[in-house]
């Protein structure tokens, strides 16, 4: 059953309270210099590419397209990419199909791009957990039907660049 919400005229401002609904998402960046410094050392990382919904991927966007997509971005960049890496490059891309009023389709998406680690909790450092260090500020936007492919693509590679420069602020080029 294809899910198609009716929005008012006012459609970016609904439908990013719809996807935010939909798809929880933290409601802050973790961009600070303290979640930067995180960054600083990190060798490599694995690209994680969330599962996206069978209707996104029939509308043309595609997982391992933005796999694929991250992992060029970060080796241009000179960023090591590996599957056995520990330090985990997670993208998130929630879309929900609108409609307006006047009858056009449309997308409501997020995005999110975060760093995980493996940390030792302060009270006993015996206990380590996968958490979440850094991350890109959440991006929300509604886009007609036929620009959802690039707009999403162009919206992940500028939340993989955000962290490309604060990976290379804390690990500079010699």
């Amino acid at each position: 059953m294809q899910r198609i919400i009716i929005i008012p005229r006012v459609w970016l401002f609904f439908g990013i309270l719809v996807v935010s609904a939909i798809f929880p998402v933290r409601a802050w960046p973790f961009d600070s210099p303290q979640e930067r410094a995180t960054l600083k050392g990190i060798s490599g990382v694995t690209v994680v590419i969330e599962n996206l919904h069978q209707e996104t991927e029939q509308a043309g966007l595609r997982r391992n397209q933005l796999q694929n997509d991250v992992e060029l971005r970060l080796r241009k960049a000179g960023i090591p990419v590996s599957t056995s890496a520990m330090v985990f490059a997670l993208v998130g891309v929630g879309v929900v199909k609108v409609e307006t009023t006047s009858g056009a389709l449309g997308y409501a998406y997020t995005i999110e791009v975060g760093i995980h680690q493996m940390v030792y909790l302060y009270r006993d450092t015996n206990i380590t957990a996968l958490a979440l260090t850094w991350g890109a500020p959440t991006v929300f936007g509604v886009v007609d039907a036929g620009g959802l492919v690039t707009t999403i693509r162009g919206a992940v590679g500028d939340a993989v660049d955000i962290f490309i420069n604060a990976y290379l602020e804390q690990n500079p080029k010699p």
